[in-house]
């Protein structure tokens, strides 16, 4: 895999009428070309690493008005450790509410750090709509987007239907709740208010530096060792 920017801090995803498709194996990689990358899905059969424990699973109500129109529903996040290697997924649902007057189009994911952003969503699992494409932009305020229905803004995930589940699938074997996400209509001309989300653990620059102390002092006590037993062995000779 490619290795990216150490900071995907804006992932953005849209919502398209590609529903129940079944789409290749191959991995949807998001790269720093402001590319928009297609979705065609995949599922545990073509992807066995992708089954594994739910470790959370929660849910966020949001709500938001598009030109005086009500929308609302709920995000539902999910942390899911392969049973086949051991590392973690992210997944995310989005749900709209019955009573809502408007589509939700796309869902964006603040303030993931991975070494690599390899996007795509469940067709074997819960949901109606799917999104049709995503794309991350990497500079001091990166971010990354699935999309729902780009560019046309026509439909999306409307009253009464949820999403397909959405995922990162990454290397990572801990996770925090330090990622930020928020879902909206019309390309952010209205959106919910950001919430938190989990994401890969990334370690503290204290704890780095601690580590790197550690094996500075192990390597200059195997090297005092290397010395001590030349100097014995010369003398013994």
């Amino acid at each position: 895999m490619k290795i990216l920017h150490p900071a995907l801090r804006r992932i953005v995803l849209g919502v398209g009428l590609a529903i129940g498709m079944q789409g290749a194996a191959q991995a949807i990689i998001l790269d720093s070309s402001f590319e928009a990358k297609d979705l065609p899905g995949t599922s545990v059969a073509q992807r066995p690493s992708l089954a594994g424990e739910v470790l959370e699973d929660e849910l966020v109500s949001f709500s938001y008005g598009v030109d005086g129109r009500p929308v609302s529903g709920q995000i539902q996040s999910r942390v899911v450790r392969s049973s086949v290697d051991g590392t973690l997924d992210f997944y995310w649902r989005i749900s709209v509410d019955e009573g809502s007057q408007a589509a939700v189009n796309n869902f964006e994911v603040r303030d993931i750090e991975a070494p690599s952003y390899d996007v795509d969503w469940r067709s074997d699992g819960l949901g109606d709509v799917a999104p049709t494409e995503a794309f991350a932009v990497f500079s001091p305020d990166t971010y990354s987007v699935f999309y729902f229905d780009f560019p046309n803004w026509v439909a999306g995930i409307e009253a009464g239907q949820s999403s397909r589940f959405l995922f990162l699938d990454t290397q990572a074997t801990s996770y925090t709740r330090g990622a930020s996400m928020s879902v909206g209509t019309y390309g952010w001309m209205h959106s919910s208010s950001i919430f938190t989300t989990f994401a890969p653990a990334v370690p503290e620059p204290a704890t780095v530096a601690l580590t790197a102390l550690g094996l500075v002092g192990l390597a200059a006590v195997g090297r005092r060792r290397q010395a001590a037993t030349r100097s014995s062995e010369s003398h013994a000779g």
